[in-house]
């Protein structure tokens, strides 16, 4: 019927993305959900819901992982059950898949969730500040005046 599939689609968005980036000279994050795993599966590059070249075309290919019982039943088979009883120390896990400009494959990183700020730290104790937020500043509070009690209201101590 001469149209182009939905793979075909998505190779040419992923294109149009590289070609876009070079031109402007800009980093552009794509964030691809992973279709359901079956229960026993460590979510790997082909997870990821059509064609392969969403994976095989980008330059930097990260995996988020939540650390829990699934996460540690599922990377035993993956990374062995040394580096997986490591892993278990932190909250999340970013795996490197593919990193092209430092030739980086499968390296992986603990962090730890601050669920106050909702950030993802490399220490529990970190505490970075990018300057993107105000600082808070002390300011005093006017002292009240008679116009801020009506007279028909008594006040007791």
């Amino acid at each position: 019927d001469g149209q182009a599939s939905d793979n075909d689609l998505q190779t040419r968005f992923i294109k149009e993305l590289k070609d876009m980036a070079k031109k402007e000279n800009i980093h552009i994050i794509l964030v691809c959900h992973p279709r359901k795993e079956q229960s026993f599966q460590l979510l790997r590059k082909e997870s990821i819901a059509g064609t392969a070249n969403l994976t095989n075309l980008c330059d930097n290919l990260l995996i988020s992982h939540r650390v829990g019982r699934d996460f540690e039943k599922r990377a035993k088979d993956f990374w062995g059950a040394e580096q997986v009883t490591r892993l278990l120390n932190y909250d999340a896990v970013l795996e490197i898949a593919k990193n092209r400009s430092n030739g980086v494959v499968d390296h992986i990183i603990g962090l730890y969730y601050e669920a106050e700020t909702r950030r993802v730290k490399n220490d529990p104790a970190e505490n970075i500040f990018y300057g993107w937020r105000e600082k808070p500043t002390q300011v005093p509070l006017p002292l009240p005046t008679d116009e801020d009690f009506p007279d028909d209201i008594w006040y007791q101590q």
